[in-house]
């Protein structure tokens, strides 16, 4: 991951990091290093995830292992020059990086005590599912849903925290309070798929004819 303009400074590495930019805002709209600076103006840029772990830092006492809210500070601090050491060292924040490094741990054990997952390549994984067959029936559209959608409608569905920019489009097959099910064609072999979307944090609506003829 890039380490926010400090690692390289040629032409490539450039390149590298602004891709790396506009994949993140496609996942997390404004959040990346130099956005935070952007948003607050100079240092201030700073201040919204400062205090964060200004919030954990008091709270992790009351913190156990299995509290998820840990896992954007251990992933944020694998990334090169995501956190500055100045600004969220184990100087500033011990707690909340012993915290870190006891979740990091239990997830250590953890995997050394379930057997080694298979590794897939993609077609291998695409040729896999294409071939099984569907664990559950088709299901109905519920006419009573506010959204007013009818079972084989285009549809596309989304999360709405982050990948939002990332939609998946297909034919509705079910809709019920808790998940959307739609239909949709792999890339490879044209293989139908079906694609399940918890209500709770993702979007559904029709797709536009226009946008259905794209």
């Amino acid at each position: 991951m890039a380490d926010g303009g400090h690692g390289e400074g040629k032409a490539g590495g450039a390149g590298r990091y602004e891709g790396m930019l506009g994949f993140a805002r496609g996942f997390f709209g404004r959040w990346t290093r130099v956005d935070w600076r952007d948003q607050g103006g100079g240092a201030g840029g700073y201040t919204r995830y400062v205090g964060s772990w200004m919030t954990a830092e008091k709270l992790v006492c009351l913190l156990n292992l299995g509290d998820v809210a840990v896992w954007p500070f251990h992933w944020l601090r694998g990334l090169k020059g995501a956190l500055p050491e100045e600004l969220f060292g184990k100087e500033q924040y011990p707690r909340t990086h012993a915290w870190i490094e006891r979740f990091s741990a239990a997830i250590a054990k953890a995997k050394a005590s379930v057997p080694k997952a298979t590794t897939l390549k993609g077609d291998e994984a695409v040729h896999l599912i294409a071939q099984a067959g569907f664990a559950e029936v088709e299901g109905d559209v519920d006419e009573n849903d506010p959204l007013g959608l009818k079972k084989g409608q285009e549809v596309e569905v989304w999360p709405t925290d982050t990948g939002f920019k990332h939609r998946d489009r297909g034919r509705l097959l079910s809709l019920t309070k808790n998940e959307a099910v739609i239909a949709a064609k792999t890339k490879v072999g044209e293989t139908e798929v079906r694609i399940h979307a918890p209500r709770a944090g993702f979007g559904i609506q029709a797709v536009r004819e226009n946008d259905a003829k794209l």
